[in-house]
Order: C-alpha cells, then sequence, then structure tokens
C-alpha cells in the first residue's frame, strides 16, 4: 500500500482522535512516525499490532521514544 498524502492525513486524523496524549504524526516514505509518552505508545501498538504490515516500537536510550508503523 502506498502511503498517499491523503491516507496520511485520514491516519493521523482517527489516531489523534482516538489517542489525543499523542505528541507528534510524522510522514516519511510509506511509514507514518509516532511519538508520545510510553503508555500511549504501547496502548496504539496494541491495537494495532495485528492490522498493520509492519509496527515498530523504537525505545532508545536518551532518545525520545516513538512507534513507526509502515504501510
Amino acid at each position: 500500500m502506498t502511503l498517499t498524502s491523503k491516507l496520511f492525513q485520514e491516519i493521523s486524523s482517527d489516531l489523534k482522535k482516538d489517542f489525543p496524549e499523542i505528541e507528534s504524526i510524522e510522514r516519511e516514505n510509506n511509514s507514518v512516525i509516532i511519538t508520545g509518552c510510553d503508555d500511549v505508545l504501547w496502548n496504539i501498538f496494541e491495537v494495532l499490532f495485528n492490522g498493520v504490515k509492519n509496527i515498530e516500537f523504537n525505545m532508545d536510550k536518551n532518545k525520545t521514544h516513538y512507534l513507526i508503523i509502515d504501510f
């Protein structure tokens, strides 16, 4: 699936509605990068885990934690 601008806007809007605590949502090629507190990121991960091509939780030490969702 190609992540078009329109699809990204729809995904962003839905995520912000369902998880208002999200700090930011960015688009990078065919991926969506979501930042927020760990509790919110874990909730998103658990909800989307089986419904997307790939989802990765990045928890690098001394960096902001984030999710990458590939489409």
